[in-house]
């Protein structure tokens, strides 16, 4: 049960509207659940309806708070969502993030915009935030698209906004029509006018003049029987809401905030358009309503229905709902699968490079991690360290290894697998449990080589054929555990397995499946050949700041070497004065003398 909330609020102060509305619906929900605890990284510097300030903890007792909570809230901001913070806290298994983006200017109802966010390359405001959807179990979002892994979350109604509205309280303004701007849409300005002159030749009142400021707006919308909204920004306003929550009529551009199949806005209030033709046919059939059956029809039980549904306070409900459902599907996807890290103890200078990576670009990691010693401990709480005495072997430690771990699963990585791009844990929590109910036996993660066959599938996953070459690859892979134990034979290198354990693969009827793009992006060669570190695996950590016992083991720089004067021979020059017989020969045999006399002198 999730009783201790800590909200992530934006830097300096200038909330985006969810944040509002999951404090306001907190608070109300405080009210029926004391026990419900909840505070804020900071309080706006501005002025707003409540007082916001009563939860706002100093950064360091927050941090505490947060790191203790049973979920975390990180809010969008347009310049200011502090992701910073939540990577202090570092507690990405149990974030969500709250993703209150809108287009602007109206672009999300533009075709060719909508085809750039669903390729992913659309880079501007409304886009989806990829980094926060790969390192949060939850993502919410107020606009579309709600692709997959993104739930949606529209505005609610706080309590600000019904602040003047009383059941009893007559309404004597028929139309209320105010916008923030009438420029996008222009739709706003045409509709403005068609209403104006509407209601003067029909004697209707209304009100479209700017107020001064809320405390006014939300007393003329009180009595206000009929309110006007159209987006701006994007699909889901404010208005939308503050018209629902003032008890009146809503006269509305067409709702696009649900899927095509969501019914929970239909109700007889709500009046929609697609175009000004339409709001004109839409305003005369309002004012008919307001003549002929206003006075006599009861609002007031599909008022509370709305209230009940569409508050703040039921917003909030159902994201906490939401976040039960989630974080206890990934507490259990976590008991499927471990993190294998194979080494010895004279690979223990690789250790920091390594795990500083790993938790680097995969945070949010949900699977416990095991590091495979002979007798040295690692000294991080993250990490466990399982220690199999005497060095037997490699396939023989990670075999008596295996035995104290309980997960039908495991991802196994040497420990020279240097991490270098963000891991898309979302992507590989979907392998693990489509391994899980498919009953896999291997699913590479980096397609080195790649899948032979096609496999049906809806996670780009192809088949390796039975006779791969390097069907039991060992660079990082989901493996059943019994079947990666039945595979191993004591006295084996990795080399051997790979060689060997490919053949003895065929005997298994599971099969062995592929990404078609790497989901673990990590030093393509290992970052350790033959004892010595590789040049561009040291390259790497001095770029990410860590340090590199270059006493311990030195630099190979064969391998780049070779790769520079690849380069240079294949310059077309070159391969034109490499075509005659005897320069190609003095090029070649001098080429292989210069890589040999560099990497001896430089290891």
């Amino acid at each position: 049960m999730i009783k201790k909330i800590a909200l992530i609020t934006p830097i300096n102060g200038d909330w985006a509207y969810d944040s509002y509305m999951a404090l306001d619906g907190l608070i109300q929900l405080k009210k029926e659940k004391p026990d419900i605890e909840f505070f804020i990284s900071s309080d706006p510097y501005r002025k707003h309806p409540f007082p916001a300030i009563e939860y706002a903890l100093p950064k360091k007792e927050f941090i505490e708070f947060a790191k203790n909570a049973d979920l975390i809230l990180l809010f969008w901001c347009k310049k200011d969502t502090d992701s910073k913070l939540a990577e202090e806290i570092g507690e990405w298994n149990k974030t969500a993030y709250v993703d209150g983006s809108e287009w602007g200017m109206n672009k999300g109802r533009d075709f060719a915009v909508q085809r750039e966010v669903l390729s992913g390359e659309y880079k501007d405001w409304g886009r989806i935030d990829d980094k926060m959807l790969s390192l949060c179990p939850l993502y919410f979002r107020r606009e579309k698209p709600y692709i997959k892994g993104v739930t949606p979350l529209p505005y609610g109604i706080t309590s600000t906004f019904t602040k003047y509205y009383e059941p009893a309280k007559p309404k004597d303004i028929d139309f209320f029509c105010v916008w923030g701007q009438d420029e996008y849409p222009l739709t706003r300005r045409y509709a403005e006018e068609i209403l104006v002159d509407f209601c003067k030749k029909n004697g209707f009142t209304y009100h479209v003049e700017k107020t001064k400021n809320r405390d006014e707006f939300y007393e003329i919308l009180s009595r206000s029987k009929v309110g006007v909204s159209i987006g701006g920004g994007g699909y889901d306003t404010a208005r939308f809401w503050e018209i629902l929550g003032n008890n009146c009529l809503l006269l509305t551009e067409r709702i696009d905030i649900l899927e095509p199949d969501s019914r929970e806005l239909d109700y007889e209030r709500i009046y929609q358009f697609n175009n000004l033709y339409d709001f004109k046919y839409q305003l005369e059939k309002v004012a008919k309503f307001l003549r002929e059956e206003y006075a006599k029809t009861d609002l007031l039980p599909e008022y509370q229905e709305i209230m009940s549904k569409h508050s703040s306070k039921a917003r909030v409900l159902k994201l906490i709902q939401e976040a039960e459902v989630k974080l206890k599907k990934d507490e259990e996807n976590g008991k499927l699968c471990s993190i294998v890290v194979s080494s010895f103890d004279g690979n223990a200078d690789i250790w920091d490079p390594f795990f500083t990576l790993f938790f680097r670009y995969w945070p949010n990691c949900p699977y416990p991690v095991y590091l495979i010693t002979n007798r040295k401990e690692y000294s991080d709480k993250r990490v466990i360290t399982i220690k199999v005495g005497d060095d037997k072997g490699w396939a023989t430690n990670i075999r008596n290894a295996l035995k104290d771990i309980s997960t039908p699963y495991v991802i196994n990585l040497m420990e020279d697998f240097l991490i270098e791009k963000p891991v898309n844990n979302r992507y590989i929590q979907s392998l693990v449990d489509y391994a899980s109910l498919n009953k896999i036996a291997y699913i590479r993660l980096l397609p080195n080589p790649g899948p032979d066959k096609y496999f049906l599938n809806d996670l780009s996953l192809g088949e390796i054929d039975k006779k791969s070459s390097y069907r039991t690859s060992l660079h990082a892979a989901i493996w059943g555990k019994k079947v990666f134990l039945d595979l191993l034979v004591d006295g084996e290198n990795p080399w051997n397995m790979e060689l060997e354990g490919s053949k003895r693969s065929q005997a298994i009827t599971e099969p062995f499946l592929s990404v078609k793009e790497a989901v673990l992006y990590y030093y393509h060669r290992t970052g350790v050949i033959r004892g010595k570190w590789m040049y561009d695996a040291v390259r790497l950590c001095k770029r990410e700041g860590i340090k590199v016992d270059l006493k311990k083991r030195r630099i190979d720089y064969g391998w780049k070497i070779n790769s520079m004067f690849d380069q240079i021979r294949k310059h077309p020059l070159l391969k034109r004065v490499g075509s005659i017989p005897a320069l190609g020969w003095i090029i070649k045999k001098t080429s292989r003398s210069l890589v040999g006399l560099i990497s001896n002198r430089g290891s």
